[in-house]
């Protein structure tokens, strides 16, 4: 999976400043731009087989240290998943699954840095930073969203969705309203968890059409519906921890038995609304 073109500015973080080898002077070399880097890596992913030397070179100059930054942020391990899902496809073990699981990841760190920097605007102020993390994880969404936008036979919709709520987002605060503030969030969650079930739905219909013909699919399809839970993972646990549970069960221990059935109708009641804001 994973099929960005963005009208969002690709803002560059000044997350890791890459020091000139053998120079006296220390001159830094350019700054890293981790959306770019990701487009990259998700390049090397597609290729049949992946290209996981690329892949682990491009992660280890340009995105470890932004994975490591969001993992001191949620606690959630994600360089030890990402690197364990690299070495283990480099030594051939389902390669096709882990490449996903790798790159998904990623995805993921973007995903949660954006959440971080929403989470941080304020009315009163100061938000250059969060307003320069928001910009730089959005054209990795937009293009999530782009391509659930396309499975759905509506063109780029999903994805100029995202950037009206986007700039949103960041024009909200300088009302100095928090009401304003909240409901711009709020708007926005809500699109998010939309397009991720969405993902998971869109995993979940690959592993129908792939289960039982065709394995090294399967194990992909699997691996991505398990990583995609996880986007919205919380929220479900939220509004039905029952249901939840029972999603996790079948989806984390990524069983080829999972009943598809059963995990689409729960999704889609548990999410109704947020689905039915975009008309679905």
């Amino acid at each position: 999976m994973s099929k960005g073109k963005s009208v969002l500015s690709m803002a560059i973080i000044p997350v890791l400043l890459a020091t000139a080898c053998g120079r006296e002077n220390n001159q830094a070399g350019p700054e890293i731009n981790p959306a770019r880097a990701y487009f990259r890596l998700v390049a090397a992913r597609r290729l049949r087989p992946p290209d996981f030397l690329l892949m682990r070179e491009i992660y280890q100059e340009e995105l470890s240290d932004y994975i490591k930054t969001v993992d001191r942020a949620s606690a959630l391990s994600l360089q030890n998943r990402i690197e364990t899902a690299l070495q283990s496809g480099e030594r051939g073990i389902v390669p096709f699954a882990n490449a996903q699981t790798a790159e998904k990841l990623i995805q993921y760190a973007f995903y949660l840095d954006l959440l971080g920097a929403m989470d941080s605007l304020s009315p009163a102020g100061g938000n250059s930073s969060a307003l320069t993390r928001i910009d730089a994880a959005g054209p990795v969404i937009r293009a999530t969203a782009e391509r659930r936008s396309r499975w759905l036979g509506r063109g780029e919709e999903l994805g100029g969705i995202f950037d009206s709520l986007l700039a949103g987002i960041a024009a909200a605060p300088r009302t100095g309203d928090q009401a304003s503030l909240r409901a711009a969030r709020s708007e926005m969650d809500d699109f998010l968890a939309a397009i991720y079930v969405l993902s998971v739905l869109y995993e979940l219909e690959g592993l129908e059409k792939a289960r039982g013909s065709d394995p090294v699919v399967t194990a992909e399809k699997l691996a991505e519906a398990g990583i995609f839970y996880l986007f919205i993972r919380e929220r479900h646990r939220q509004s039905s921890a029952g249901a939840a549970r029972s999603v996790e069960e079948m989806i984390a221990h990524l069983s080829h038995q999972i009943d598809i059935e059963l995990v689409e109708s729960i999704l889609k009641q548990d999410f109704a609304r947020e689905l039915s804001a975009l008309s679905l």
